[in-house]
């Protein structure tokens, strides 16, 4: 994995873990006052729904890229057991354990017991977890991985190693094609909610991994602290396509779910995705009935959720991935499912 990204984005999550280590109350005050107060409380309701219908009453749960711990009471409330929680952020760990504590302070009946550790090798080494979880998660941080073929595909090398035949891995990252789409050929796209800019020059356009881009949505963790509107620093991100992952996932035996049961999940993303394994974000907020701005919504509909099931113990056979598969996946603008053809800007 590349170390300058990953020392950049470090630097992003430890800048914002040490400002917000505030009371309960005060966060709670800080992101009800932010501009983005209407996306984080949506983005936060996908993410509740999408454990209720996939966690709920699990014996043990994998977080990924578990940030400041900001799922905690989402865990709580869908009654699961054990949890690990790993980052590659120092400070953001010490904050989700202290974020832990408390919890267990206003709710000494819950039943989770939750760890969270430091492990900055979670796209260049293969881990010996210990233990094999019903659930895996990562939110809104696989997209990260795409920095290389071989970073992404040791995540779900480890994800494999660690989630029980049966169990679920769940994933909400930005839809390549919708930030490819965003941009529209142009260098920059710049609003008072929401920055992107491409950052993959030089890159091989055929390419399907490394191909960075600049993110940046006010008042969220990915705009970096103390930046000026002209000299917007966001995290460093890359471009995720749907056959590419749907590939990468059916080479460690994992199959995409593509229907969900609830219909208080369902109701969360665009109504054509229904039969869709990649559920495109319909956000509730932007289009005038409220104070946000346009371009809030813009921001959160770049984001789509997935879900994959582990299959049994016999592994199926690889698909190539890294070769064809992908190229394939490529071609196509990277979406399936019957998407049409899009060249790269």
């Amino acid at each position: 994995m590349d170390e300058r990204t990953v020392e950049a984005n470090i630097r992003l999550y430890d800048g914002h873990a040490q400002r917000t280590a505030q009371t309960y109350e005060q966060q709670r005050q800080a992101r009800e006052s932010g501009g983005a107060y209407p996306l984080k409380k949506y983005h936060n309701l996908i993410k509740a729904k999408l454990l209720k219908e996939f966690a709920q009453d699990a014996d043990s749960l994998l977080d990924l890229c578990c940030g400041r711990g900001g799922d905690i009471h989402k865990w709580i409330n869908c009654n699961v057991g054990k949890v690990l929680g790993v980052d590659i952020s120092t400070m953001e760990i010490v904050e989700a354990k202290r974020r832990y504590l408390e919890a267990k302070k206003k709710r000494p009946g819950a039943r989770l017991e939750a760890k969270f550790n430091h492990v900055a090798c979670l796209g260049t080494k293969e881990l010996d977890w210990g233990a094999k979880y019903d659930v895996v998660t990562c939110m809104f941080a696989i997209h990260y991985f795409f920095v290389s073929e071989e970073a992404i595909k040791t995540l779900f090398r480890n994800v494999k190693a660690t989630l029980k035949p049966g169990g679920y891995f769940i994933a909400t990252f930005p839809s390549g094609k919708k930030v490819l789409q965003t941009l529209n050929q142009r260098e920059e796209y710049r609003t008072p909610m929401l920055y992107l800019r491409k950052r993959w020059e030089g890159r091989d356009p055929k390419s399907p991994f490394g191909q960075a881009f600049e993110c940046a949505i006010s008042d969220t963790v990915t705009r970096a602290e103390n930046a000026s509107q002209e000299e917007v620093v966001g995290s460093r991100e890359y471009l995720v396509f749907f056959n590419v992952i749907q590939a990468l996932a059916k080479e460690v035996n994992m199959s995409l779910v593509k229907t969900y049961r609830g219909d208080d999940v369902n109701c969360l993303f665009q109504d054509e995705d229904a039969a869709s394994g990649f559920k495109h974000f319909k956000p509730p907020f932007g289009d005038g009935g409220d104070d946000s701005h346009p371009s809030l919504k813009k921001a959160s509909e770049l984001y789509v959720a997935t879900v994959f099931r582990m299959g049994e113990e016999e592994e199926a056979q690889p698909a190539k991935a890294g070769a064809e598969g992908v190229k394939r996946g490529r071609e196509s603008g990277g979406e399936g499912e019957g998407s049409e053809k899009k060249k790269r800007a």
